[in-house]
């Protein structure tokens, strides 16, 4: 059976039995023609074409490695089953994981100028910094709230804490 038609059986089952989207399945097409192209075919591509094919992704995005790989990963998963191949090649592909970006740290002089302005807020009553240390679970709400009201680009307050039970 010609690539052609083994894509268009593979896609004809992610919709039919995972129920894939049409953007999904057109970007899955396109994946595994890109791949067919690059490989010269699909059926009878070793596990040294794959990685040969993936080493060329490295100047691309990780969700475009990862959606790429996918593909292929699924495909041959899907020959596999059907006993279209006897091995499945697609475990040297690359599995990207999502880059998160690191959260945003406030200084000790960011820190002083948050509590100077709790107090301000709520008067010498009680110093933030002791509501902070006494009842930590109960209070990082209040200060995350302080903080986004007031200093929106800095989202970094964030309590590990949990209250007791």
């Amino acid at each position: 059976m010609h690539d052609a038609a083994l894509v268009d059986r593979f896609l004809e089952m992610m919709a039919a039995e995972a129920g894939a989207a049409g953007n999904t399945l057109a970007a899955y097409r396109s994946d595994l023609r890109l791949a067919a192209e690059a490989m010269d075919g699909l059926r009878e591509a070793d596990e040294g074409a794959l990685q040969r094919l993936a080493e060329g992704w490295a100047s691309l995005a990780n969700s475009t490695v990862a959606r790429k790989a996918a593909a292929l990963r699924r495909f041959y998963a899907f020959l596999h089953e059907e006993g279209l191949r006897g091995d499945d090649p697609s475990s040297v592909l690359p599995r990207p994981g999502q880059r998160r970006a690191l959260p945003k740290i406030l200084s000790h002089a960011d820190i002083d100028r948050l509590f100077a302005a709790i107090t301000e807020r709520t008067g010498p009553r009680i110093p933030a910094q002791t509501i902070c240390a006494s009842r930590p679970w109960s209070s990082c709400s209040m200060v995350r709230a302080f903080v986004r009201a007031n200093w929106s680009p800095c989202r970094a307050m964030r309590c590990t804490r949990t209250a007791p039970s």
